[in-house]
């Protein structure tokens, strides 16, 4: 049931940033653009909740979420760097991109260095 719960709450989250991409070109009215982003971030803190929460239950189970976390950090860092290149060629580049990648990058390894601290 937890698992189910999870893959809900990750389905709207992903259905909600979906629309705000506004992908069939309607020029949203503001109200709606409002209540999707309230929407996005109720999902996400959700998500976010269940993530927290996760703990394995054996060494399997903590090896699938260790890949799972690696694969989607490797994942999220490759999308934002073609974004980043993408856009320095049309010279449109968004200092959004390059906070958000330098945010992922500065995390882990403050993480890891209070990993290796702290154990």
């Amino acid at each position: 049931m937890k698992k189910l719960t999870e893959i809900i709450i990750a389905l709207i989250l992903i259905a909600v940033l979906f629309f705000l991409a506004d992908p069939f070109h309607f020029l949203m009215p503001s109200e709606l653009q409002m209540i999707l982003l309230c929407v996005m971030a109720a999902a996400f803190a959700l998500y976010a909740g269940l993530i927290f929460r996760e703990k394995p239950a054996d060494e399997r189970e903590a090896y699938h979420l260790h890949r799972a976390g690696r694969l989607a950090y490797i994942t999220g860092t490759l999308a934002l760097t073609v974004a980043i290149i993408i856009q320095d060629i049309f010279h449109q580049l968004d200092p959004v991109l390059l906070a958000v990648l330098g945010i992922m990058i500065v995390t882990k390894l403050v993480v890891l260095l209070y990993a290796k601290y702290k154990n």
